[in-house]
């Protein structure tokens, strides 16, 4: 529960009439999409895809609040059984999400030309997931883990025990993916928190593969 300060008002007499309106002033970063391919000939790519996404594996943050979101300490991080995937974190420099602008994050190296839009984490955190890997996306603000989305089997592995990721950030099994490579080009959140008929927690029920007929949208601010 949020408690604001304390309400001063002038004095009140018996015929005062008063509103009061809800003033939230909340940053709300949310994981939006995540790519794990890139290819043309991949179904459910971005289109058209963005030129400035150079790396196959990305993940687009999204700030569905109505403040900015400043992100300066805040963590993304891959966690996964497989050695090459595992404790890869970035942490952000003093960057700002502005209200409904989405921000994606490259794992791998390269040159942002412009820092509002995309962020690249540099060699320490570079990797890319295949679609059978059994992994994890980890978002964590100031207040902790903040979102988390878990693919395939991820669920049933110690590091995601160990990571203890609260059941109201993530409850049941990981996103399924295809069993073989070049099916899919990522998935998307089309469950949000403030418009999800089913529950407040995320699940893998919240996000949907994509597809040729449900396009990935990397770059472009969408909350459902």
């Amino acid at each position: 529960v949020f408690v604001g300060n304390p309400l001063v008002t002038p004095p009140l007499y018996t015929d005062t009439s008063f509103y009061l309106a809800q003033r939230r002033d909340l940053q709300l970063v949310r994981i939006a999409e995540i790519q794990i391919s890139k290819s043309p000939t991949v179904p459910g790519i971005s289109a058209p895809m963005p030129s400035w996404i150079t790396q196959n594996f990305s993940v687009e943050l999204l700030n569905t609040g109505d403040a900015p979101a400043h992100m300066l300490g805040d963590t993304l991080m891959v966690i996964s059984p497989t050695s090459s995937l595992n404790n890869k974190i970035f942490v952000f420099p003093d960057i700002v999400i502005q209200p409904g602008a989405s921000l994606v994050i490259q794992f791998g190296n390269g040159n942002s030309t412009n820092t509002s839009r995309t962020l690249y984490t540099g060699s320490t955190a570079a990797c890319s997931p295949s679609f059978n890997s059994n992994f994890a996306v980890i978002y964590r603000n100031g207040s902790g883990i903040a979102d988390a989305v878990p693919f395939n089997a991820m669920t049933t592995q110690s590091v995601w025990n160990n990571a203890h990721v609260p059941a109201y950030v993530w409850s049941g099994s990981g996103i399924s993916m295809p069993t073989s490579n070049n099916q899919t080009a990522g998935v998307f959140r089309t469950g949000w928190h403030a418009n999800s008929s089913t529950a407040l927690s995320n699940s893998a029920s919240h996000w949907t593969v994509s597809s040729n007929s449900n396009r990935l949208t990397m770059g472009v601010s969408n909350s459902g």
